[in-house]
């Protein structure tokens, strides 16, 4: 019987976050702070059990986070042949290998999710620079105003020993 994509997908992110030894509150978090909102343990337990659909900006942030391919995590555990799709149709192992090599669909839909995240990576690489320079300039701003108030305070000062 085709085990379920959802099921594939969570048996995998759960396998490789006890690799890593990370707990399901930490993951949540992390998975949370790139996709900018809560993503709670309990969330984390049904994923992990297959029991929600992913959106890919979901799979590009665990795989980030698990640092592994996507790929990885569409890989079919050992001794299953096919998946169930949604509407209940189930595609054999053979069928998807067909459809990932050689530039299929599967392939040119990962290669997409791989360019959206190496954008979010310079895209993140960027704002980082871009607040660097906001806090230098920030610096400086503040800097030049307190020479510039102890500039005024001087000159006052001199003025009222004259």
């Amino acid at each position: 019987m085709p085990v379920r994509i959802e099921e594939v997908i969570g048996q995998n992110v759960r396998s490789r976050r006890e690799e890593l030894e990370m707990t399901q509150e930490e993951l949540g978090r992390r998975v949370g702070g790139l996709l900018g909102r809560e993503w709670p343990r309990q969330t984390v337990f049904t994923a992990e059990k297959g029991g929600r659909s992913f959106t890919a900006a979901e799979l590009v942030a665990f795989a980030f986070v698990l640092d592994v391919s996507i790929e990885r995590l569409f890989r079919l555990p050992l001794g299953e042949r096919a998946i169930q799709l949604a509407t209940g149709v189930g595609l054999d192992h053979a069928a998807l290998r067909q459809s990932a090599e050689d530039g299929g669909p599967v392939q040119q839909k990962l290669e997409e999710m791989r360019q959206t995240l190496r954008t979010l990576f310079d895209a993140n690489a960027e704002a980082g620079k871009a607040q660097r320079w906001t806090d230098d300039a920030v610096r400086k701003l503040n800097e030049q105003m307190q020479d510039a108030l102890n500039s005024a305070g001087a000159a006052s000062e001199d003025g009222e020993q004259s």
